[in-house]
């Protein structure tokens, strides 16, 4: 008899440093999966562009996609491909930079710095197009609505850059909006 109570006290004690220990570690878990940084997102969206040459729009996709390392660190890459509308000119680019995000409830305005290639077929004079491929950045900005655990909705992205051919070189301007979706 003495060795059944003896053996009930140690699956008291078993039971109770399971207990002690599940829920630390889940204390320990926690602050890690709710609302912190990282995670591998992608992104499409709908652009309209506003070259500074002609009167015409530039429409078409933009593409990419961002590294969260921190909660506000990151590093993304994005491309677009503005071929469509009444305009005869192209504007494509591939960029790759850092990423900054201010995660506030449920948004995410950030800001981002982006260098990389453009492929631009412009008019160096009239009646004549010429297509090239030169350095170009851009800076953009936006926010991002945090809808589900793994999609937001892009509210407004608006970018600014600089291609450099021409004398001053282009200054293209794009406003776009989309889709995020969060991979891990």
């Amino acid at each position: 008899m003495r060795r059944q109570s003896r053996f009930s006290h140690v699956h008291y004690l078993l039971a109770l440093f399971c207990l002690a220990t599940s829920s630390f570690s889940s204390a320990q878990v926690a602050p890690a999966t709710q609302g912190g940084g990282g995670g591998l997102h992608v992104f499409g969206e709908f652009t309209v562009g506003k070259p500074n040459y002609g009167t015409e729009y530039l429409l078409g996709p933009s593409l990419g996609g961002y590294l969260q390392i921190t909660r506000w660190l990151g590093g993304e890459a994005r491309g677009s491909i503005l071929k469509w509308g009444p305009s005869p000119f192209h504007q494509d680019t591939a960029l790759i930079g850092p990423r900054v995000q201010f995660p506030v409830h449920r948004f995410a305005p950030y800001g981002a710095f982006d260098i990389g290639v453009a492929h631009v077929t412009y008019p160096p004079e009239p009646g004549k197009l010429t297509s090239v491929n030169k350095l170009g950045w851009e800076m953009a900005t936006g926010v991002d609505y945090h809808l589900t655990r793994r999609i937001d909705l892009r509210l407004f992205d608006f970018t600014y850059g600089k291609i450099y051919l021409l004398q001053n070189g282009l200054n293209p301007k794009t406003y776009s909006s989309g889709v995020v979706f969060s991979l891990f």
